[in-house]
């Protein structure tokens, strides 16, 4: 197709300029894996749902501090796309203005989305990205490139 199969390191940004942060959404937010789920999935199994039930947003302590956020404090996460409501997981294992949650939740079918089972939570990035947005070399969304902002709920 005459790609470069070894191409050189492009910015993220140079693809998509309207995620690059700004004054209001200073902050990047990707997504990891936990061991318990493979994207939803498993989200009806209650055994994994016991061992992680939910999945906070980790943000960096001096971060948190800066922005009066302590520890399993509720927040609210907002890109110009959308916003979530969740808890905090304060760390010095995630770098400063990066925001970083578990892919995988956010489920309407499963365990999460049964009243019966309120201790299950999360939210889906998904409801942070810009709608139909993709790369145009592999076709994947940018989930880890979300211009965003956190707040103390």
């Amino acid at each position: 197709a005459g790609l470069n199969a070894l191409p050189d390191y492009i910015p993220p940004y140079t693809d998509w300029p309207q995620l690059e942060p700004d004054q209001n959404h200073p902050m990047i937010l990707g997504y990891f894996r936990v061991l318990e789920h493979e994207h939803t999935s498993t989200g009806g199994n209650p055994a994994l749902m016991q061992r992680c039930p939910s999945n906070p947003v980790w943000v960096n302590e001096q971060d948190a501090e800066q922005l009066g956020i302590a520890d399993g404090d509720a927040v609210l996460v907002a890109s110009p796309w959308g916003e979530v409501r969740t808890s905090a997981r304060v760390t010095k294992d995630i770098r400063q203005g990066v925001l970083a949650a578990a892919g995988g939740f956010g489920g309407k079918y499963g365990l999460e989305g049964d009243p019966k089972f309120p201790q299950y939570t999360g939210f889906n990035i998904n409801m942070l990205m810009p709608p139909n947005l993709a790369c145009q070399w592999s076709g994947t969304p940018p989930f880890k490139y979300i211009k965003t902002r956190i707040q103390k709920a």
